[in-house]
C-alpha cells in the first residue's frame, strides 16, 4: 500500500514509540487548532478511526465540497453485506459514509448547491427508511443562500428533476434535528404560508420535535410562529417600534405554548391581534438588546446582535 507523507512522517520520526504514548501525544495534538486534527487522523487507520468523529462534528455544505459527499456516496453503491466475504471496496466505502454522517453534530447548508446536491446524492445512495441516515444531527443552519433556493415554486412533484420541494421531503427525513437556524427567511417585510420558503421550512421540520429556532436578519416587521417549538428567537437587519407575531401556518393544533425573544433596540412593543386569542394567551414574550447579554446562537455560534450584514 502507497504511503502517505503522514504516515511516512511517523515512520521516520517515531519509529519506536509504543502507540499507547503516540496516542497520549495527538490526543493533546488535536486541540490546538483544526489542521492538528485533520493531520491526526491522516496518519493511519487507527489514528483516523479514533479522530474521525471530532473532524466531522461540525460539518458545513456548500457548492465548493458538497461533490465529495456524493462521490463518497456514490462509491458505496452496490454492496452486498455477507460477513463470510472479504469486505469490498463498496463496503468499506459504504462504512466510511455513513461513519462520516454518524459523526456529523452541527450541519450547515450554505446555498443551493448543498442543499440539491445532498438531497440527490441520499435520494439516489440512501434508502429512506425509518432510521435517519444522520442520526446525531441536532443542530441545523439554513445559510441565506439555501433559503433563496427554497423560494422557487415547487408545488408539483410529478417532475424527475430534483427542486427544492423535494429536497426539503428527503431532508427532513434523514435527521432529528432540534435546533433550527435560519438565516434570512424572506428578503421581503410579507410573510405568510403562502410564500415557498416558508410553508417548506414548515414541511421541512414537520418530522422533528424541535426544541428551538432562531431567525437571523429577520426582515420587516412580522415574526413567524411555528407551531409546537418551544423557543422562538429573532435577531433582525432593522430595529423595528413594533413586531406582529403571525402563525406560519393556519391554526390547527397547538400542542405547547411558545417563549419568544426578539432582540432588538428599545423602546419595542409586540403586536399579538394576527394570532388566534388562545394562542397569543399562551405565548411569553421577551424583548430585549444587545446589551442584555444574548450568548451565541446554539445552533451556529454566532452572536445574535442586531446587524445590517446579509451574512450569518
Amino acid at each position: 500500500m502507497r504511503d502517505t507523507g503522514a504516515s511516512t512522517a511517523r515512520i521516520q520520526l517515531l519509529p519506536r514509540v509504543p502507540q499507547e504514548i503516540q496516542t497520549w501525544i495527538l490526543d493533546i495534538f488535536v486541540h490546538f487548532n483544526f489542521s492538528s486534527l485533520k493531520v491526526a487522523t491522516r496518519i493511519d487507520v487507527f489514528f483516523h478511526q479514533r479522530y474521525q468523529a471530532k473532524l466531522y462534528r461540525h460539518v458545513c455544505f456548500k457548492q465548493d465540497n458538497i461533490q465529495a459527499f456524493r462521490d463518497l456516496a456514490e462509491m458505496s453503491k452496490g454492496y452486498v453485506l455477507d460477513a463470510s466475504l472479504a469486505p469490498t471496496p463498496q463496503q468499506r466505502a459504504r462504512d466510511r459514509f455513513l461513519s462520516v454522517c454518524r459523526s456529523i453534530i452541527h450541519l450547515r447548508l450554505q446555498d443551493e448547491a448543498s442543499g440539491d446536491t445532498l438531497a440527490k446524492a441520499l435520494a439516489q445512495c440512501v434508502p429512506l427508511d425509518a432510521n435517519p441516515i444522520f442520526p446525531n444531527v441536532k443542530y441545523l443552519m439554513l445559510g441565506e443562500r439555501f433559503m433563496r433556493y427554497l423560494e422557487r415554486w415547487n408545488h408539483r412533484d410529478y417532475t424527475l428533476e430534483m427542486n427544492s420541494r423535494k429536497a426539503v421531503g428527503i431532508l427532513s427525513r434523514a435527521m432529528d434535528v432540534k435546533h433550527l437556524g435560519i438565516d434570512t427567511i424572506r428578503t421581503t417585510e410579507a410573510k405568510s404560508f403562502a410564500h415557498p420558503e416558508v410553508w417548506k421550512v414548515v414541511n421541512l421540520q414537520r418530522h422533528w420535535k424541535l426544541q428551538s429556532i432562531t431567525f437571523h436578519n429577520d426582515v420587516g416587521p412580522v415574526r413567524l410562529i411555528f407551531e409546537g417549538v418551544p423557543l422562538h428567537r429573532y435577531s433582525q437587519t432593522d430595529p423595528w417600534e413594533t413586531s406582529m407575531l403571525q402563525l406560519a401556518k393556519d391554526k390547527s393544533t397547538w400542542e405547547v405554548g411558545s417563549k419568544v425573544e426578539i432582540l432588538n433596540q428599545r423602546p419595542y412593543s409586540v403586536d399579538t391581534s394576527l394570532l388566534p386569542r388562545d394562542i397569543a394567551e399562551q405565548i411569553q414574550v421577551y424583548v430585549g438588546d444587545s446589551d442584555d447579554g444574548y450568548g451565541p446562537c446554539i445552533c451556529c455560534g454566532e452572536h445574535l446582535i442586531v446587524s445590517d450584514s446579509d451574512d450569518d
